[in-house]
């Protein structure tokens, strides 16, 4: 069996939901695993990508990478866990958390 490599939080908008960002940052720490930020465009949007620049720029600040993928959403996120094989995936609007905000915090490692 392949060994599971990270933990990925699926971006849906171009906002985060720090509940669900948070949660993931701290299995990611727990597990001593890299985490990474996804987000899948069916085409390229000029607007979209320049508010995902200020997004990747906050979160180089907490070294975690943005991976921005264009195609088929369902399709081209498939492909992207069949290749990463993630321990575990969030997803931006899981209705468990209710905290919507574009702000992103480092969770503390203690």
């Amino acid at each position: 069996m392949t060994p599971k490599t990270c933990i990925v939080y699926v971006l849906e908008t171009s906002k985060t939901s720090t509940d669900i960002f948070a949660a993931a940052q701290q299995l990611a720490n727990q597990l001593h695993l890299p985490m990474a930020v996804v987000h899948v465009m069916p085409d390229w949007d000029k607007q979209l990508a320049q508010e995902l620049t200020t997004l990747e720029a906050e979160l180089a600040a907490c070294n975690i990478p943005l991976i921005v993928l264009i195609g088929n959403p369902a399709n081209t996120l498939a492909g992207f866990m069949h290749h990463t094989n993630p321990y575990k995936v969030f997803h931006s609007s899981d209705s468990s958390y209710k905290k919507d905000t574009t702000s992103l915090e480092a969770v503390d490692v203690a």
